[in-house]
């Protein structure tokens, strides 16, 4: 066999993963479930004419994001463990906003609670750095405006993260006792093996290893470069790290979030061109949470072109004076935020080749 068809074969296997769908199911009856259960609090405050206390609740709403392999009575059990590590990790970010250095040390201490909480205890997608983004958009919702925050009080931040998680959990509890959703249960899965987490393996060790580490040199690249939004630098050098210890994967699925972010921002684009207001945004971001869940099992980078464009939404929303010159830091922060995942994806094969090479080595 000639030695460049191996070579070959794995560019075209790399071609096949960027273009083509993954195996899997299209989640149509989940993106309804947390399209209602997460739009519900946005459209409820802004019909009480507090739209952006609806924005702070949305964080919250992303409890109902887990727990979609349970059978629906242990997923109900299992979301208040989820909300109260949602508040938590806001409650972290919020107080510790005063001070940049500060606030990336708090986001390192989410994403290693999040890392042996989610993965020990096997809840799965969107896995632990959804909890690093509430606690890292919470910051910067809580920054003085020196530090390019909004100077928003922490507890009214943390208290809308806990009333949209309460919102949302209860709109899924409803759902989920329909007779459409127990049609469509899942394999059972008890929850008495998720609860309390259970030490990490060897792979689920070098999943978080690398997750933890990545936010830190993420957090210190944007403290160094004096990012605006560091939180989204920290977020998606963790977040193309945490499905998977193969480091190919993980290449692949930093493409992926680079690709799938500037997508996205073309989206916001067009999006931003129909301004939407009111209860016409309420629906827009209803549309592409549902468009997020049912893509994402089958393409990342296309999951990323709803996600990306949902950020900026409510970045812009929340009063950003120039949502094209966001949309343009996003993709400058994903770059960095991925650059820092290859270093740490680097860095670890070096260490473990070394290792590698120490122990084979004879002894003199």
């Amino acid at each position: 066999m000639s030695p460049e068809r191996p070579a070959a074969t794995r560019s075209f296997g790399a071609l096949q993963n960027l273009f083509g769908f993954n195996d899997g199911p299209w989640r149509w009856w989940a993106g309804v479930q947390v399209a209602v259960a997460t739009g519900a609090p946005l459209a409820i405050f802004t019909l009480a004419g507090r739209q952006s206390w609806g924005l702070m609740a949305s964080l919250g709403a992303f409890t109902v994001l887990y727990g979609s392999t349970l059978r629906s009575g242990d997923r109900i059990r299992a979301l208040p463990f989820v909300a109260a590590g949602f508040v938590a990790a806001s409650g972290l970010g919020s107080l510790s906003a005063a001070n940049a250095g500060l606030t990336i040390a708090g986001l390192v201490v989410v994403a290693a609670l999040a890392c042996m909480t989610v993965l020990g205890a096997r809840l799965g997608p969107p896995g632990p750095m959804q909890f690093v983004l509430v606690a890292g958009v919470s910051a910067h919702l809580a920054a003085p405006a020196r530090l390019g925050g909004s100077s928003l009080d922490p507890f009214r931040i943390t208290a809308l993260v806990a009333v949209g998680a309460l919102i949302a959990s209860g709109l899924l509890a409803a759902l989920l006792a329909l007779p459409l959703a127990r049609l469509r249960e899942v394999q059972p899965v008890g929850l008495r093996p998720l609860f309390p987490p259970r030490a990490l393996d060897e792979e689920a060790t070098t999943i978080a290893a690398r997750v933890v580490v990545a936010v830190a040199v993420a957090g210190l690249l944007s403290l160094f470069l004096g990012a605006r939004h560091s939180y989204w630098i920290i977020m998606v050098a963790g977040a193309v790290l945490q499905t998977t210890h193969v480091w190919r994967s993980s290449v692949t699925r930093v493409v992926h979030r680079i690709l799938g972010t500037v997508m996205g921002v073309a989206v916001f684009g067009l999006i931003s061109l129909m301004e939407p207001k009111g209860l016409w945004l309420v629906g827009v971001l209803t549309l592409l949470q549902c468009a997020i869940e049912v893509v994402v099992v089958r393409h990342y980078a296309l999951a990323l072109t709803f996600i990306t464009p949902t950020a900026l939404i409510i970045s812009a929303a929340a009063g950003t004076a120039d949502p094209f010159g966001l949309a343009c830091e996003r993709i400058i922060d994903t770059v960095l935020g991925a650059v820092a995942a290859l270093i740490v994806l680097w860095a670890g094969e070096w260490l473990r080749a070394h290792r590698q090479a120490r122990r084979s080595a004879p002894i003199p």
